[in-house]
């Protein structure tokens, strides 16, 4: 509001809608609401929006219109997540499977780099090349489903490589290097595991970073739209990390 008030835009409130509901929209008015059910009929939606920073999940109890009318769509909860996010599985990604690979190549122990040598030098360094191979393996994983209707392939021999050397510089003037890594799927699942987890609802810090189930959101937004799971209809789900195939799965 604030932002829209400075460039002299004359929004309230009431303007304002939230992600989950203008991801919906907008898939209602590219796709059609046929998936929903026939015209006449209320359903109640979830909409799971996974991006790189967020997890916004709301529930909604959607009219579907009759020829001729609007569509009604009541907003019945909304919980937003700001510590959950595909950045968060980068850094995952990072200290459980790239930080153990470069230290291995570059002859060094697990305590050889201290907290700020990590923090400020090695994570920052590596959570692009984290991302990278996340990307590329869902993508394989996404392939070889495509082909065969299953992963095509056993868990650990489906991986991803990422050519050629990344360096990392400390501030001591080493520089460490990464030859071309790569991550396997049996690698990205035990990274996920945390995140996917139904039972563990409750956020997990550690010194370097935050983890926590998409389940949390789930079952806090289902808690405050007085609904149990099985009262759901339909589940759209949105955001670049909503494409990780074992977030679908979950």
């Amino acid at each position: 509001l604030a932002a829209a008030r400075a460039a002299g835009l004359p929004v309230t409130e009431g303007d304002l809608l939230d992600e989950p509901l203008a991801a919906f929209l907008d898939h209602a008015a590219r796709n059609g609401l046929g998936a929903l059910g026939e015209p006449g009929a209320t359903r109640h939606l979830l909409v799971f929006d996974f991006g790189g920073g967020t997890c916004d999940t709301a529930v909604f109890r959607v009219a579907l219109p009759e020829p001729g009318e609007p569509l009604r769509a009541a907003t019945l909860a909304v919980s937003r997540y700001h510590r959950l996010g595909g950045g968060d599985v980068d850094a995952a990604l990072v200290h459980q499977v790239l930080v153990p690979k470069l230290l291995a190549e570059n002859g060094l122990g697990p305590h050889d780099l201290d907290f700020d040598l990590k923090s400020k030098a090695v994570v920052p360094a590596l959570l692009g090349v984290a991302e990278a191979l996340k990307i590329g393996l869902c993508g394989e994983i996404r392939r070889l489903r495509a082909l065969s209707g299953g992963d095509g392939a056993d868990a650990a021999s489906v991986a991803k490589t990422l050519p050629g050397v990344h360096s990392c510089r400390l501030p001591d003037g080493r520089e460490l290097r990464l030859t071309s890594p790569t991550l396997t799927r049996r690698e990205l699942d035990w990274v996920l595991q945390p995140f996917l987890d139904e039972e563990v609802l409750c956020p997990r810090t550690d010194e370097y970073r935050t983890t926590c189930s998409v389940f949390a959101p789930i079952e806090d937004a289902l808690e405050r739209a007085g609904l149990a799971a099985d009262a759901v209809d339909a589940l759209l789900l949105v955001g670049g990390s909503s494409l990780v195939p074992q977030v679908v799965d979950a």
